[in-house]
């Protein structure tokens, strides 16, 4: 365990950091897609021109996107062996790929990473206090369409048997021991860091990147990114507003191309971005009951952690430490502020009709590929026809683009 600067990678390390999930990994991946070029003359490549690499891990894992049967997918191969192909054009320089659903790799999936990265892989795993995780876990589940309420779903993780409830899915991604314990065994305990991302010191996680590619201090601090492209937490009235939106979504057969279209790109996206909750708004805590039991598992997550003989960036007794809490049951949300309610209606709105969250994506484009179509009216019609959020990628942008051109179709040969 360390807290002091790390020497470098190797140069023609293939750097994969898989997360986990919610532990500062938006921030990480904002900085390095922002900074491409700068990054490329310190010799770091971050393949690509999305904000990470989601659909080329879930492509060489074979791992399905979406709601099942509601149009899901698994992302074409050959996104992967674009992004392969782009870290071989630059061999002595550290690369970085990087997506949280890497985590969620079996044994026979990690080895895919490896095979595919070669010897030069050296794994990342950034980690955060296990009862702090459970709050922005359940809202990001209520992002991606979740309905259940808070309370209920924290029993499911925590208490209900497994294999009845979320929480095979869930301890996938978030048993810390095992996860890193995982690829300890798949590529040894000298080509696996943990970093932990500690509140008490929020610069812990960038300044350990910083150090193992070789790159100036400061460099993947990005300021103050917006709601959107921070992915914000949301407070409590705002994450019940979302799920009871996602009942009715679910409730009336929507897919997932129109919950991410109108949803997730258009009421959620708008409404991260366009508001900041205020400081008496309520937070989303745990019960006493749900925090004493998150606690217990996360020092025992540090412990099997501390036992795997990996480096360790941080102190591991933080991902124990106590958090806040409320006695008794989670109180119900009977009302929402005003603003919130307009917002997401206003995103809902502005994604139904053609113009993404915004209605005006001119000065909100920070996917860098795609900054060049704002400078000429044509582009900028395209982008508000065409781009649901800020940080869509290429490929999102031509599959909806081919779905509306399809779409028009079939209206003309209708009539």
């Amino acid at each position: 365990m360390t807290d002091t600067a790390v020497p470098p990678l190797a140069a023609g390390t293939r750097v994969l950091h898989i997360g986990i999930p919610k532990t500062g990994t938006t921030a990480v991946q904002h900085a390095a897609a922002h900074r491409r070029a700068e990054l490329l003359k310190h010799g770091v490549c971050y393949p690509g021109r999305t904000l990470n690499h989601r659909e080329a891990v879930c492509a060489l894992m074979g791992r399905r996107l979406g709601w099942t049967g509601a149009g899901d997918y698994v992302p074409d191969i050959r996104l992967w062996q674009r992004l392969l192909a782009e870290v071989q054009q630059h061999p002595g320089a550290r690369s970085l790929i990087s997506h949280e659903f890497a985590s969620e790799s079996d044994d026979e999936q990690a080895q895919r990473f490896v095979d595919s990265l070669g010897e030069s892989i050296h794994v990342v795993v950034t980690l955060r206090g296990f009862a702090w995780l459970l709050s922005s876990s359940w809202q990001q589940y209520v992002k991606a369409g979740r309905r259940q309420p808070f309370e209920r779903w924290l029993k499911e993780i925590l208490i209900e048997q497994p294999g009845q409830s979320a929480a095979p899915a869930f301890y996938k991604r978030n048993d810390q021991a095992a996860i890193v314990g995982r690829w300890v065994d798949v590529v040894g305990a000298d080509r696996v860091t943990v970093i932990i991302a500690d509140k008490q010191k929020p610069h812990q996680l960038t300044d350990a990147f910083e150090d193992l590619l070789g790159l100036p201090h400061g460099l993947l601090q990005h300021g103050e990114a917006g709601g959107l492209a921070a992915n914000r937490s949301m407070s409590m009235p705002e994450a019940e507003l979302i799920r009871r939106m996602n009942c009715v979504v679910r409730e009336h057969g929507f897919s997932w191309q129109e919950f991410t279209a109108l949803i997730r790109n258009g009421a959620i996206a708008r409404l991260l971005e366009a508001r900041r909750p205020t400081a008496a708004e309520r937070k989303i805590a745990l019960p006493q009951w749900a925090a004493e039991n998150a606690t217990e598992r996360a020092r025992a997550y540090a412990q099997g952690v501390g036992a795997l003989g990996c480096r360790v960036i941080g102190d591991l007794e933080s991902l124990y430490a106590p958090i806040p809490s409320v006695s008794g049951k989670v109180a119900k949300v009977d009302s929402v502020p005003m603003d919130a309610a307009v917002e997401a209606m206003a995103g809902l709105l502005s994604a139904a009709t053609g113009q993404g969250a915004f209605f005006d994506l001119e000065t909100r484009i920070t996917t860098p590929s795609l900054q060049w179509l704002s400078r000429s009216e044509r582009g900028r019609r395209w982008l508000q026809t065409n781009q649901a959020t800020a940080n869509s990628s290429v490929t999102d942008l031509l599959a909806v683009a081919g779905l509306r051109a399809a779409s028009k179709v079939r209206s003309r040969l209708r009539r």
